[in-house]
């Protein structure tokens, strides 16, 4: 990978991450001063994005599986 691609691949995460932060934080600003603001965010997120949170946590938890690959044939294979 390139330099200037790692510089966009960073800078796009960190924007996306600032975009999410920058939703939750006006979804639920004001209403962390109970228990359920707190723990539920004031019940005022959607259900896709509460699905969508705990399907990235799982994800990100899970240790990497290799991707599909496809087979080489053993004449094609180099000695190690």
């Amino acid at each position: 990978m390139s330099t200037s691609n790692l510089f966009a691949s960073l800078t796009n995460c960190a924007l996306f991450m600032a975009l999410v932060a920058w939703i939750s934080w006006r979804q639920t600003r004001g209403q962390t001063r109970t228990r359920d603001g707190y723990f539920l965010a004031g019940r005022g997120l959607g259900a896709a994005f509460i699905e969508g949170s705990l399907l990235l946590t799982n994800h990100s938890a899970e240790p990497g599986r290799p991707d599909p690959v496809v087979p080489v044939p053993p004449a094609a294979r180099t000695p190690a």
